[in-house]
């Protein structure tokens, strides 16, 4: 199979035994395919099976309710064993997952097809990482128009769409390669949540509990020094909401004019919007998000600008920035009125009390431990973002790249 352009379309890399296997078969998917006619009341006499939706996540499980639900009618609701492959729409989109998990039998609305997979000539997991790896190509090619429906699958096209594969063996060395990696990935994920939730009981225990002036926890040389005292917000700094952007000073890319970060009301990112030739807030400030997500907040070291409803609590009196941030987080309760769109302003925020242990010592020996924490959940979250970034490089080596048959 050869491109537009007529190259070759082979992958980039190969396992040494398979270097001189040639050129991946051309097949079409229909071949690999018989459509799963079986009802759960006819195969599963009465077994449990799990409830599962099909999205562009791939196979998901219910939420318990709504699996307890689904099963009291459960005959309404097709068996997809392993081995099998089901459609369905998700977001629009064709929606493609493969049971791969062996031992697992799962239902799903009738409303998907259900496909039994060849898998004496293809590999399931192999077959996982090929149609996701290519889904860009099934995502609108195979979906037509119904009037009363809105748009549903054109399985015909879709059974004659070509794929490109190699012999069994090198399906399952590459199955073998990419699931080794992702046992990998899933191992550091948890590792993030575990050191994330560290972090979480150890806030609970450094930072008085709900009704309580003293934490649970507590550094020896400050054993002593008595409770924590109740503050509000307006009496440690400023607190003000950020105004609109002028548009003259700002640009979206940061340059030797442009050099001052703007950040609006979102926790992407941490709310990057741009760059300003001017700023309106110093650095050592806190900015919260004042509407859509409420109340989060960020520490910023060099000077910014701030908008939408972005608001920002500035020229701290005695307060370690680091701290304040992380008790906030920790600890800030809003109230809101009934009626109209939840935002917080500069005079609910200025309202909001925190506890404070009395010496700036004391902030500062809790924000270093927190810091420190943090520190090592950036470098792991980097760490996954490192090993995602080789697993698509290593998908772009070993799969032909249909786009533009640059692959050797």
């Amino acid at each position: 199979m050869k491109t537009k352009t007529g190259k070759t379309l082979i992958p980039r890399l190969h396992f040494p035994e398979f270097q001189n296997k040639g050129e991946w078969e051309v097949k079409r998917i229909g071949e690999f395919l018989t459509k799963y006619k079986a009802r759960v009341k006819d195969s599963i006499n009465n077994q449990n099976v799990e409830v599962v939706s099909v999205g562009e996540l791939g196979l998901r499980k219910r939420n318990e309710v709504y699996s307890k639900i689904l099963s009291v009618n459960i005959e309404n609701n097709l068996l997809f064993p392993y081995g099998s492959i089901c459609f369905g729409l998700g977001s629009k989109k064709m929606a493609l997952a493969v049971n791969k998990f062996e031992n697992s039998k799962y239902c799903v609305s009738p409303a998907y097809n259900i496909y039994k997979i060849d898998t004496n000539r293809l590999n399931i997991i192999f077959y996982d990482y090929l149609i996701n790896y290519y889904k860009n190509l099934f995502d609108d090619a195979f979906l037509v128009v119904s009037s009363r429906q809105g748009k549903k699958i054109d399985f015909n096209r879709f059974f004659e769409q070509p794929i490109l594969i190699p012999s069994l063996p090198e399906q399952q060395k590459i199955a073998s390669c990419l699931s080794s990696l992702d046992e990998v990935i899933a191992g550091e994920r948890q590792r993030l949540e575990l050191l994330k939730a560290h972090k979480k009981g150890l806030l609970q225990n450094l930072f008085p509990q709900e009704g309580e002036t003293l934490p649970k926890l507590r550094f020896p040389e400050f054993q002593d020094t008595g409770e924590w005292v109740e503050k509000r917000v307006g009496e440690i700094g400023n607190v003000i909401a950020s105004g609109d952007l002028d548009i003259e000073t700002f640009s979206s890319i940061r340059t030797e004019k442009y050099k001052y970060p703007v950040y609006s009301n979102s926790i992407s990112n941490e709310g990057l919007y741009g760059f300003s030739s001017t700023f309106k807030f110093k650095r050592n400030s806190m900015t919260v998000t004042a509407r859509g997500t409420i109340g989060v907040a960020f520490e910023r070291k060099s000077d910014f600008t701030g908008i939408g409803r972005l608001i920002v609590v500035t020229d701290l009196k005695d307060v370690c920035l680091t701290f304040l941030k992380e008790n906030w987080n920790h600890q800030a309760k809003i109230n809101f009125e009934n009626g109209g769109i939840p935002q917080l302003t500069a005079i609910k925020a200025k309202l909001v009390t925190l506890l404070f242990p009395k010496s700036i010592e004391e902030q500062q020996k809790i924000a270093s431990c927190l810091s420190s924490l943090d520190n090592v959940i950036q470098a792991q979250q980097q760490k996954i973002e490192w090993l995602e970034q080789h697993k698509k490089g290593l998908l772009q080596g070993l799969f032909p790249n249909v786009n533009d048959g640059d692959n050797g």
